[in-house]
């Protein structure tokens, strides 16, 4: 009982959440409030290289430090020793929760990708087609089909059908950091040559007014605004509103000076309730506009835009 009336609150404050962000859709995208979270907080590692959330709303992290699983008021790790080494390293590139609710985990090194599926890690070791030595972006397609990244280029997943996407289509022969998915069927990549989007098949570079063109992009996400979402390495984060077709309209730059954790922005996720969370190299950060921004930390507080 006293459980589902704290999911029935948490819902609530969420919904709020989300209405809030949608009452003030020009709000200036540098005005949005953050919060952070570091190693004095609790988060075992600060260097939060991954994020991804759970059907049950959990937040979990990926670190050098292993994989750490976040409520909103705790941090609890899962290290090779305590996944019985399931996962082989603590050295996490990047996670992800598909659509039938299996959280994988990208490492670098041997065993680069292992599956957590009823409470339980396994590794997917000796996996032929997987390139290169680490698995370093995925992202879940609404096809249901996966796409990752790897330093040697992208793959693609369907069903048990494995595919190398890369030059053939435009894209660089570079590493692949981030890919995301718009509401259209665009495929976008962020590579350690800058942002690049696949569209009908093949792929182009996009340009950024006033940011560099080679610019390694490590993390992509988007909004339900429709704001494209990029980390950097060493220039923090890139918010771009893009317009119809997919043009650039607008591009805002933040930094350390407004709340950024740290200049290297290494994962993004947007959660359920529409909020930016923010992984870098010095701690984790969470983006959001509307009241919730100054209420008091707290397991409430926190876990309502996780656990909705």
């Amino acid at each position: 009982m006293a459980a589902r009336a704290a999911r029935a609150v948490l819902a609530m404050v969420a919904v709020l959440a989300t209405a809030e962000a949608a009452a003030a859709p020009d709000r200036p995208l540098h005005r949005l409030a953050l919060q952070r979270w570091g190693e004095n907080d609790g988060l075992p590692q600060a260097r939060v290289r991954a994020l991804a959330q759970d059907a049950d709303g959990y937040l979990w992290l990926g670190t050098d430090g292993g994989v750490v699983r976040f409520d909103g008021a705790r941090f609890d790790a899962f290290t090779p020793e305590a996944t019985r080494q399931a996962i082989g390293t603590r050295a996490i590139r990047t996670l992800l929760v598909d659509g039938g609710g299996r959280l994988w985990v990208g490492t670098h090194g041997e065993g680069a990708l292992s599956v957590r599926e009823g409470g339980v890690f396994r590794s997917l070791r000796g996996t032929a087609d997987l390139r290169g030595s680490a698995i370093i972006a995925m992202t879940a397609a609404r096809d249901g089909s996966l796409w990752f990244g790897s330093w040697s280029g992208a793959m693609h997943l369907v069903g048990t059908t494995w595919s190398s996407v890369g030059v053939e289509i435009g894209l660089p022969d570079a590493p692949v950091f981030g890919i995301a998915e718009g509401t259209d069927g665009t495929m976008w990549f962020g590579t350690w040559t800058g942002l690049h989007r696949v569209r009908a098949g093949r792929a182009e570079r996009v340009s950024l007014p006033g940011v560099s063109g080679d610019l390694p992009i490590r993390a992509v996400a988007l909004d339900p605004a429709g704001v494209l979402w990029l980390g950097t390495i060493d220039a923090g984060l890139i918010g771009v509103e893009l317009g119809d077709g997919g043009d650039v309209r607008q591009v805002v730059r933040i930094g350390e000076s407004d709340g950024l954790p740290h200049r290297t922005v290494e994962a993004l996720l947007v959660d359920r309730a529409g909020a930016l969370w923010i992984g870098t190299r010095g701690g984790l950060a969470r983006r959001s506009g509307g009241r919730l921004e100054a209420a008091p930390p707290g397991p409430s507080y926190l876990r309502s835009p996780i656990e909705a």
